[in-house]
């Protein structure tokens, strides 16, 4: 067997960089081979074109990333890079190769060749691990891995990014700022990785809008060609966590994503454990840490109010329902609901450990109207049940 999506995108991208650079009235072939003579049998396609050709001094970096910056190719071949590049390892990926034979001025030909394996009775295909999609299905189980939205107008680039990253994320792309903004809404990525220029919409007002109109702000970088004072003033002043001049490793890349998502998480994990300790056991000092314990300290007043909610927080902090929400969500990674229903749990167990009341006195008392409920929310947060919980906890 092998992968239908990349072999596509290898025979695209070399049947691209054939029409592109072959002039009206050229010709451009196409060669499909079987060799069916040893094991596995290799398909071999060869697309050949009689327009610019290549130089010879040129030639050794026809496959090399972000050459353009280098300035090392023709203008004539400026666009073509990462595209075979990206079919190299595409090719390679799958045990197989692209490569090319070419004279300036006579034409090019490339020819790439994988491997193919016939599938025996009743043997399974491994499911592929490689997720690049614009679009995801909401029927799908829940994914353990974070969703990274990329964000480029060069559809090589935007491809490159999405191969290096996908063993590891689920990659979502967009070719504009106006396009991510849709993908945001609806899917809510984990981090944005963005280019800085881009038409209808660029990066740095995608940055800010993620900035300032999202309840949740999400950690955002900006990948920028340039690197004068003007644009790192601009990826600072949006609001960006974190820009990266082109060209680029992935291997840096991955490193800036991996060092934003651990610091969200540590943030997260230090906020919820403020939000479990008593009010007098804490100390605080930032200002997160005071609007949170306000917050905290609502609820804690308030437990046997089951009709608690964002309102009733917003009309008693004296603070706007999207600063209630943003601050909570991003500080925590809670909702609202899931904020006041673990300070709810907290109290709960500090009941059913510390005091003499039976299960349905203590659930009432935490703002709890349904046993069921309050059994299955217990668990979700400490693992056992509340009858379990008195029992361990009876000494």
């Amino acid at each position: 067997m092998f992968d239908k999506d990349k072999t596509e995108k290898i025979l695209y991208n070399v049947l691209s960089n054939a029409f592109n650079y072959t002039p009206d009235g050229g010709t451009i072939s196409v060669v499909i081979s079987l060799k069916n003579d040893q094991t596995p049998n290799l398909l071999s396609v060869a697309v050949s074109d009689n327009g610019l050709g290549i130089d010879v001094e040129d030639q050794q970096y026809i496959f090399e990333r972000f050459y353009q910056g280098r300035n090392r190719l023709s203008d004539q071949y400026k666009g073509t890079g990462i595209g075979l590049m990206l079919s190299k390892e595409f090719a390679e990926l799958h045990g197989g190769n692209l490569s090319f034979e070419s004279l300036a001025k006579k034409g090019s030909t490339f020819t790439f060749s994988i491997p193919i394996t016939d599938k025996t009775d009743g043997e399974e295909s491994e499911p592929e691990d490689v997720a690049f999609s614009k679009e995801m299905d909401m029927s799908e189980k829940k994914s353990s891995k974070l969703k990274i939205l990329v964000v480029e107008d060069s559809e090589d680039l935007l491809q490159y990014i999405a191969m290096s990253l996908g063993d590891e994320y689920k990659v979502l792309l967009a070719k504009d700022g106006v396009e991510a903004w849709e993908i945001i809404n609806r899917y809510q990525p984990d981090l944005i990785v963005s280019d800085l220029m881009m038409p209808n919409m660029n990066g740095v007002e995608l940055c800010r809008k993620v900035k300032t109109e999202l309840n949740n702000p999400i950690p955002f970088i900006l990948l920028t060609a340039k690197q004068d004072e003007k644009s790192v003033y601009e990826s600072l002043e949006c609001g960006a966590d974190a820009f990266i001049v082109k060209p680029f490793s992935t291997k840096l890349l991955k490193l800036r994503m991996m060092k934003l998502i651990e610091k969200e998480k540590k943030m997260h994990l230090y906020y919820k454990n403020l939000i479990l300790l008593s009010p007098r056991e804490i100390v605080t000092e930032s200002q997160d840490e005071k609007l949170i314990m306000k917050l905290v300290q609502i609820v804690e007043d308030n437990l046997d109010n089951s009709d608690m909610d964002v309102e009733f927080l917003c009309r008693n902090s004296g603070i706007s329902h999207q600063q209630v929400y943003r601050k909570i969500k991003s500080l925590t990674g809670f909702t609202v609901t899931k904020f006041i229903r673990t300070i709810r749990l907290k109290r709960a167990a500090q009941l059913l450990k510390d005091s003499k009341m039976n299960i349905t006195e203590v659930m009432y008392l935490a703002g709890f109207t349904g046993l069921s409920y309050f059994s299955k929310c217990f668990v979700e947060q400490y693992g056992v049940t509340p009858k379990e919980y008195m029992e361990i906890n009876k000494e």
